[in-house]
């Protein structure tokens, strides 16, 4: 807990050992201010809510971007992370089941979830972007989240995102679009009254257009070394360049992009190009040798049967090579049938 009663009054813990009073069952609770984990009010006995659990300072993050009293108000007998005048806020970071789900919505009504998608977000894959409407491919998903029937929003690495519905099958399929912050606002504040009061407290990480630049990024990167891994295989057989499986499984390549520097990404795309047309060069030699090799074998087929077969000359170089070998061996055995 962040907030007691302290003379009647709600207040932070501030000094280890100063006694307070839980807001919900009015029991004793006691300040902890210790040097590692975040200052909090404990309760000298258990816990009075059984929804209750640790909080990270990603969850005490979120829970300050609100007003003091929206956080951690008492619904006997819980106490909601966050609420509004028009619902309330569940921020969750840990797993939940699906009866939880199911047991806190019917108990609350009109509320929201957020997740902490910086904790699974290596395992979101773009797959779709259509104007402000993304799809991502859900690997590993936390299946749980289908039962759920109130808005779920993401806090991710480059902004908000709004469920609007999970796809369920082999891969679960993530749909929606980001949205400002201010949206997880008036989901609890209908009126939005107290969103313009704020001065914007809560953030957006990215503009829209630093977003949609930073995703397509990703995805040029991600052709890229595709491109790199495909062209270089055929141009060099035998040789081991990689797997794009392993590019993309080590981490996601937005969460590359948001660790690397840019100047180094920028670097690597360049190295990546210069590979890319190492291999083009070196295909389109093959390919111009293959191409006069083939002329040749069709002039030495046609020598020996030569009426026409349409299409022959689209056959692969080893298939004529194949056919002329066989006739070369007809006309050995057979002589008399050939001209």
């Amino acid at each position: 807990m962040e907030w007691a009663l302290v003379n009647s009054l709600r207040a932070k813990a501030t000094e280890s050992g100063t006694v307070g009073i839980c807001p919900g069952c009015r029991g004793e609770v006691r300040a902890k201010c210790g040097e590692i984990v975040s200052w909090h009010w404990a309760h000298i006995n258990a816990d009075c809510d059984l929804w209750s659990e640790p909080e990270t300072e990603w969850h005490r993050k979120w829970k300050g971007y609100f007003p003091a009293d929206w956080q951690e108000v008492t619904k006997p007998p819980h106490r909601a992370d966050v609420a509004g005048p028009d619902g309330v806020l569940e921020i969750q970071r840990s797993g939940i089941s699906p009866e939880e789900i199911r047991e806190r919505e019917q108990f609350y009504g009109c509320m929201a979830w957020l997740l902490n998608g910086h904790d699974f977000w290596e395992n979101l894959e773009i797959i779709t972007v259509g104007g402000e409407y993304f799809q991502f491919r859900w690997k590993h998903a936390r299946k749980t989240w289908l039962m759920a029937s109130r808005p779920i929003f993401i806090d991710t690495p480059f902004g908000l995102f709004k469920v609007k519905n999970i796809k369920d099958g082999k891969w679960k399929v993530i749909c929606g679009s980001f949205v400002e912050a201010a949206k997880l606002m008036q989901t609890l504040d209908t009126s939005g009254k107290t969103c313009a009061g704020m001065g914007l407290l809560l953030y957006d990480s990215l503009s829209e257009q630093a977003r949609v630049n930073f995703l397509q990024r990703g995805q040029e990167l991600n052709q890229l070394f595709h491109d790199y891994i495909s062209k270089s295989r055929a141009a060099f057989p035998g040789k081991y360049f990689g797997s794009y499986n392993e590019w993309c499984n080590h981490q996601t390549v937005y969460d590359f992009l948001l660790k690397a520097c840019p100047e180094w990404v920028d670097s690597l795309f360049l190295k990546y190009k210069n590979k890319i047309a190492i291999a083009q060069l070196e295909l389109d030699r093959i390919s111009g040798c293959d191409r006069v090799r083939r002329s040749q074998l069709i002039q030495d087929f046609i020598k020996i049967r030569p009426e026409p077969i349409k299409g022959f000359d689209l056959f692969e170089t080893s298939f004529i090579e194949d056919c002329i070998a066989s006739l070369l061996a007809a006309k050995e055995r057979n002589p008399h049938y050939f001209p």
